[in-house]
């Protein structure tokens, strides 16, 4: 499941130019198997790091209900390869940095990582912040995304509504 997540996360950031930084675009599935709703707001970096064939791409960020539980799923462009977890560091605004292990899923040009429990504070703080901003090292080095937040607040009710 977390593979195929990762995969449609990266067809999101393939899209090329056509993207607006600030803009949360919403979601909702329903499963032809068991009929669960799933929500999801999504939302694209407005830096392009380079991923590891050196190209400029777009970082994702996807906040998700699906079971009644929420995650957050991060897409970082870079070299990342076969870790199961990943320390990551964030902030928003002007916020103390925060260092947690994330799982991860990598596609050797993305790391789609995810946080289930964690994912309350995360939520919590960009609900009534500005700016995101992660950082990933991988076999690269350090990526850097950032993420203008725009109407988080409005992002971050309805996937808390949906659970």
């Amino acid at each position: 499941m977390f593979k195929m997540l990762a995969a449609a996360a990266l067809l999101v950031v393939a899209q090329g130019d056509e993207f607006k930084s600030g803009i949360w675009e919403a979601r909702e599935d329903f499963s032809a198997l068991d009929g669960k709703r799933s929500l999801s707001q999504t939302l694209l970096s407005k830096n392009r790091p380079l991923n590891s064939l050196g190209r400029p791409s777009i970082g994702m960020l996807k906040l998700r209900c699906s079971g009644r539980e929420i995650d957050a799923i991060v897409a970082v462009p870079g070299a990342f390869f076969g870790t199961r977890s990943m320390v990551v560091k964030w902030r928003v605004d002007s916020s103390p940095i925060r260092e947690e292990a994330w799982l991860s899923v990598d596609c050797h040009t993305y790391a789609a990582m995810t946080i289930n429990k964690p994912a309350q504070r995360l939520l919590d703080e960009i609900a009534m912040g500005r700016e995101l901003v992660v950082q990933v090292h991988g076999y690269s080095g350090n990526t850097e995304i950032v993420f203008d937040l725009g109407d988080a607040q409005a992002a971050v009710n309805s996937v808390r509504q949906a659970c």
